[in-house]
This record gives structure tokens, C-alpha cells and sequence, in this order.
């Protein structure tokens, strides 16, 4: 799996915090360009973050936080928790550590 990101992108550092903090193993690809010459490929867009996770490609944030949330972490037993439930009423706020159910 390989994170497409540039420095300067406040979006991709949330997916880039996303995968520190689940501790999953994700190639990241910068992007030091303008245009993004590497991110054509997965993004037509030209946009960062994008994800290619071999069998799909991901771009835009909360698309890829989502994705991100559904993996379970590396090193971690089937039994562990996700980091946050997401339901159709959870606030930005509730994103952390904490999980949120309605």
C-alpha cells in the first residue's frame, strides 16, 4: 500500500497521522513536484493524498481515513478494538482514541 502525499498538504498529514497512529504499514510516496507527477497515476485529479492499495485507489481524506479506520492494525490480535466507531452522528470532535456509537 503506498500513501501519495507532499509536505505542505494539511489533508495528507491527516492520513499520514491516521497510519502512525494505527501503526499500519504504509509505503509513503512524496510528492516534491508541482504539478504531482507520481500522483497522475493514481489520482486524476492531481490531488494529494491518494492511496493505491494495489487492488484499489483511494483519494480524497475522508475517503481514505475511512478506509484507513476499517483495517485492522499491524501486530494487533483479531480481539482489538478499531481506533474510532464512526456512525451516521459522530461529531468531529469524537475522532480519537475514544470509539463513538449512537
Amino acid at each position: 500500500m503506498q500513501l501519495y502525499f507532499s509536505d505542505g498538504s494539511p489533508y495528507a498529514r491527516v492520513a499520514r497521522i491516521l497510519i502512525s497512529e494505527a501503526g499500519l504499514a504504509v509505503e509513503p510516496v512524496r510528492e516534491t513536484q508541482f504539478p504531482p507527477q507520481r500522483v497522475s497515476a493514481v489520482n486524476p485529479a492531481l490531488q494529494v493524498p491518494a492511496l493505491d492499495t494495489g487492488s484499489r485507489r483511494l483519494f480524497g481524506t475522508r475517503l481514505i481515513a475511512e478506509y484507513l479506520l476499517s483495517l485492522p492494525r499491524d501486530g494487533a490480535g483479531a480481539e482489538a478494538p478499531p481506533l474510532v466507531v464512526v456512525s451516521a452522528s459522530t461529531r468531529p470532535e469524537a475522532f480519537g482514541r475514544v470509539a463513538v456509537e449512537s
